[in-house]
């Protein structure tokens, strides 16, 4: 939804996603509109099942962002 939303802004996201259902993660990666195929983790580093984001982008206020993340997670059932 994101770079759906902001993709020319987001120069760049990746991250560890807890996915339900999965005891491992999936690692995301994209570049504005594009996103790359998910690629699946034999196991969590350090142990910590976690869901990790880190985006690299222009003119978008990370509070935005926040709030858009809690919103989505709420919709979804997250935590």
């Amino acid at each position: 939804m994101l770079l759906h939303r902001h993709g020319d802004r987001v120069l760049r996201l990746k991250g560890l996603v807890a996915v339900e259902g999965s005891a491992t993660p999936v690692v995301i990666r994209g570049v504005q509109h594009l996103i790359h195929p998910s690629v699946h983790l034999a196991a969590w580093p350090e142990g910590r099942a976690r869901t990790r984001l880190v985006a690299i982008a222009r003119d978008l206020d990370p509070a935005l962002l926040r709030r858009s993340f809690a919103a989505f997670t709420r919709a979804s059932g997250g935590p």
